[in-house]
């Protein structure tokens, strides 16, 4: 595994006309030097940024690269926390406060709605929340819960007029992005410019933009900003990284996976790269099927994809929206659209299109027992602490709410599980998001063996649709080695089950610190955090094994 190299670009690229070609080429620059050897690239510098008349810009390696490697970090030029972590995440370096109560969290004093979890976040985060602060406190003065849903909304558009009129230099980045306005249907150019209208009402005059380099503004935030999360996928904001971030494309089999260091963005290869060829993220969820994956970032992103996975799709994707033969003893797979097994070729007893309506209906179930979930904990995360022990016993004292909300979505992931066994293929995308469903929503009272049988019907699924190193399978293998030492302590010491689970526990943390230490880098504190906690689950497994051959 290569070893991290943190790049932290802030004079990122110079531009430069190849004579011979008529391409244009951008470098990256030496930090804080300006451009060296007369525009070409840094030898040892990880990355080119090219420029194709029909692809636009992309990054290309400019050298082999390794698994694991740290190929740049960027901080973002605007960012928000969502609206529905408002109390949960400080509001400038994303990390999960202590509690509202806690001496350390700072509250911005003039709004009442912005929290840091400390006095030092709170200084450096102080110019960002000026821009919005009166804003946000006469909304929550007015007392109107949807004009104040409304106005949390536009923050981050707010922050971006702000920064711009300040540093209009800087905002030349965002200008030089990608945008889908002038080349959008009518509805969504009268969408784009509803935002960019309510934006110039709420900010003051010297700030404002015309309404269509606003209307492309926001167009280019909605086309390059990046979910801010953690490995499992939460959500806790977004954020617009203008210099680099933006100039990935997407692949739905990417050679490269996005990371955050608090708000800091980083990206790690996940596979190798050979010089000059492209290094692509992935923009939306990789276990899902083409036309979910399509879908998804048509709506999010405005572009039909054209990666090989999608134009090419291989064979182990067809069980990703696979129904399974109704002749007894085949073992094929229908695709959604398919009419015939794939393997005996008799036809199913259900066309695509009565599939696809039962299919929306578990969806649907899914969906309402996910956001049921969500709700019912307030927004709260249960996986972002970097130890999923942490995440499970944080549950011991749910209140009425989240108990009622956890067994509807029980219900919800069982019900979709027990109908569509013998329909769907093990594999299928909608049965994963049911078992991760199932998960989430296990109750406190359920025994260690509960939350890993729910685990291990999980993995098998992740590992196999999703890239190696992808830190949502890492998060589920850690989960996974708690649940088994938990498991296991359930066993007289120097019983056969209680080593076999021991040894399971094992190889499953050192599966995940691998592929965390992949996917963010050994210099992560998820990764010291990590590989502290299976330190000391070591030293305490020894010490009972030590206690168990004294006492016999």
């Amino acid at each position: 595994m290569a070893t991290d190299v943190p790049l932290e670009f802030e004079s990122l690229l110079a531009w430069r006309r190849d004579a011979s070609t008529g391409r244009s080429l951008w470098y990256f620059l030496e930090l804080n030097k300006g451009e060296s050897h007369e525009g070409r690239p840094i030898e040892g510098w990880p990355l080119l940024l090219l420029e194709h008349p029909v692809r636009g810009r992309y990054v290309v390696a400019a050298r082999d690269l390794g698994v694991g490697e740290l190929v740049c970090a960027e901080e973002p030029f605007v960012h928000t926390v969502h609206d529905d972590l408002q109390s949960t995440v400080c509001h400038h370096c994303f990390s999960l406060l202590p509690s509202e109560a806690s001496a350390q969290v700072e509250t911005c004093r003039a709004c009442n709605q912005v929290r840091y979890c400390s006095a030092t976040c709170a200084r450096d985060g102080a110019a960002v929340h000026a821009a919005e602060c009166d804003v946000l406190h006469a909304i929550a003065k007015s007392g109107n819960p949807a004009l104040q849903k409304g106005v949390r909304g536009l923050r981050l558009f707010v922050r971006l007029v702000h920064r711009a009129a300040a540093d209009p230099r800087a905002f030349a980045d965002v200008e030089a992005l990608v945008e889908h306005y002038t080349d959008a249907p009518p509805e969504r150019r009268r969408m784009l410019e509803g935002i960019a209208t309510q934006v110039n009402k709420i900010v003051p005059p010297h700030v404002r933009m015309p309404l269509d380099r606003l209307a492309k503004a926001v167009s280019r935030v909605h086309t390059n900003s990046h979910a801010i999360a953690d490995m499992a996928g939460l959500q806790y904001g977004s954020g617009l990284y203008a210099k680099v971030g933006s100039y990935f494309n997407h692949s739905c089999a990417p050679s490269a996976v996005s990371s955050f260091r608090g708000r800091t963005w980083r990206l790690h290869t996940i596979r190798p790269v050979r010089r000059g060829d492209e290094v692509t993220i992935a923009y939306t969820e990789l276990y899902a099927s083409r036309d979910e994956r399509q879908a998804s970032l048509s709506a999010q992103k405005g572009f039909k994809c054209a990666c090989a996975r999608c134009v090419a799709p291989p064979a182990r994707d067809l069980v990703l929206d696979g129904w399974r033969c109704t002749t007894p003893g085949c073992e094929g797979v229908l695709g959604a659209a398919q009419t015939s097994c794939t393997r005996c070729h008799t036809a199913h007893a259900l066309p695509p299109a009565a599939r696809a309506s039962i299919e929306q209906r578990w969806v649907a179930s899914i969906d309402e027992g996910a956001a049921g979930l969500h709700g019912g904990r307030g927004g709260a995360s249960v996986v972002s602490s970097g130890s999923a022990t942490s995440a499970v016993a944080s549950t011991a004292a749910v209140r009425a709410k989240e108990v009622i909300a956890c067994e509807a979505a029980m219900r919800a992931a069982e019900k979709v599980l027990s109908q569509s066994e013998a329909k769907l293929h093990p594999h299928h995308a909608l049965r994963n998001k049911a078992r991760r469903l199932k998960v989430y929503a296990l109750p406190p009272d359920k025994t260690p063996a509960d939350l890993v049988r729910a685990l291990e019907d999980c993995l098998p699924g992740l590992r196999a649709h999703l890239p190696h190193g992808h830190p949502e399978t890492a998060f589920f293998e850690h989960w996974l080695a708690h649940a088994l030492c938990d498991d296991a302590a359930s066993y007289p010491a120097g019983s056969s089950a209680r080593e076999r689970l021991r040894q399971q526990a094992c190889h499953a943390a050192n599966a995940a610190l691998e592929g965390l230490t992949i996917s963010y880098g050994a210099d992560h504190p998820f990764v010291h955090t990590w590989r502290a906690s299976d330190a000391e689950r070591d030293r305490a497994l020894a010490m009972a094994h030590e206690r168990c051959g004294a006492s016999i």
